[in-house]
C-alpha cells in the first residue's frame, strides 16, 4: 500500500465565505461524550456547493459549538481546520453535514469536535441513518436555519456520546472568489508553489521545504519521516511523486477562496486535492 499520498493529501478547510445575514447564531443544549459534558451556546450554518466536485454531494453544514467561531471555517471541501482548532483548545462541539437537497431526508454525517481520548489528532465521525437524521424540527427561510436536534449512541464508556440542542443561525454560502481551469491553472501561483514543494522533496532538499510549506505541513512531513526512516521516506517520495511535467499536465484547476485555495489534479484515474494557503503574500502547501 502506498502511504505517501495519504500524508501528501492532508488538507484544510478553506476559510472564505459570503454572509447572507449578519444576525448571530445561537444554540441551547449540551454535548456529552466520553464522560465529558460541553455546553452548546453558538451555531453557524453554511451551504457548501461542492464546486470542485470532490465530494459526493452539496452539503448544508451545521456547527453547534461552545463558543463563536468565524463562519469561514465551514467553507471549502475539507474539514481539517477543525482538527487544528480542537487540538489547540479553540473549539468544542459537534458538526453536522446534511444533504443540501434533502436536509432531513438523507443520512447525516457528523463529526465530534473533542480531543481524542487516545491522544491522536483525528476526530471521531459518525453517521445517522435513521429517518429525520436526529432532527425533531428543521426549518429554513428568510436566509436563516433553525431547528431542534438530538441523537445518542451507546458503545461503552469511551465510545458513548449524545447531544441535544435547539438552534437558530443565519445561512452563509461558500464562495469561490477566483478559479483557474485547465491549462490556465498550470501557470497559477498556487500550482507554482505546489510544484516547487514537490521538487525539493524529490531532490531531498528537505531544508528548503519551509519556503513552500506551512508550519503544520512541515511538522507532518518531519513526523512521517521520523516514523518510517529518512531513506524509506525519500524512496516513497520518488516512487509516488511524478516528474514535474507529468504533474503539471495532470492539473485540472485551482479554486481560490480569499487566502486559501484548492489545487485539483489527476493521479492515474483518481482525482486528488491539495490545499494551499496565502501567508503574507506567499502561497504555501498546507
Amino acid at each position: 500500500m502506498k502511504r505517501w499520498p495519504v500524508i501528501f493529501a492532508l488538507l484544510v478547510l478553506s476559510p472564505c465565505s459570503e454572509a447572507i445575514s449578519l444576525d448571530p447564531g445561537y444554540a441551547r443544549g449540551t454535548l456529552t461524550a466520553a464522560n465529558r459534558t460541553v455546553s452548546l451556546s453558538h451555531s453557524s450554518v453554511m451551504l457548501f456547493g461542492n464546486e470542485e466536485g470532490v465530494l459526493e454531494r452539496q452539503e448544508l453544514r451545521i456547527l453547534l459549538a461552545d463558543r463563536p467561531v468565524p463562519e469561514a471555517v465551514l467553507s471549502g471541501p475539507f474539514l481539517q481546520l477543525f482538527e487544528k482548532m480542537v487540538k489547540n483548545g479553540d473549539l468544542q462541539g459537534v458538526l453536522l453535514r446534511l444533504d443540501a437537497r434533502r436536509p432531513t431526508g438523507s443520512s447525516v454525517h457528523g463529526t465530534l469536535l473533542l480531543p481524542s481520548q487516545s491522544g491522536g489528532v483525528s476526530l471521531q465521525s459518525f453517521v445517522i441513518e435513521e429517518r429525520g437524521g436526529g432532527f425533531q424540527r428543521f426549518e429554513m427561510g428568510n436566509n436563516r436555519v433553525w431547528g431542534q436536534t438530538s441523537w445518542s449512541f451507546k458503545g461503552g464508556p469511551l465510545l458513548s456520546m449524545g447531544y441535544h440542542a435547539t438552534f437558530s443561525a443565519p445561512l452563509f454560502r461558500d464562495v469561490v472568489t477566483a478559479r483557474h481551469l485547465g491549462k490556465a491553472s498550470r501557470g497559477s501561483p498556487q500550482v507554482a508553489a505546489m510544484l516547487a514543494f514537490e521538487r525539493v522533496l524529490r531532490e531531498g532538499k528537505l531544508e528548503e521545504m519551509e519556503r513552500y510549506a506551512t508550519k503544520e505541513r512541515l511538522e507532518a512531513v518531519k513526523a512521517y519521516m521520523k516514523q518510517v526512516g529518512a531513506e524509506a521516506f525519500l524512496d516513497e517520495i520518488r516512487e509516488n511523486i511524478p516528474p514535474e511535467e507529468i504533474r503539471r499536465r495532470g492539473i485540472i484547476g485551482v479554486y481560490v477562496r480569499g487566502k486559501t485555495a484548492s489545487v485539483i489534479y489527476r493521479e492515474g484515474k483518481d482525482k486528488r486535492v491539495l490545499s494551499m494557503v496565502d501567508e503574507n503574500g506567499t502561497w504555501r502547501v498546507d
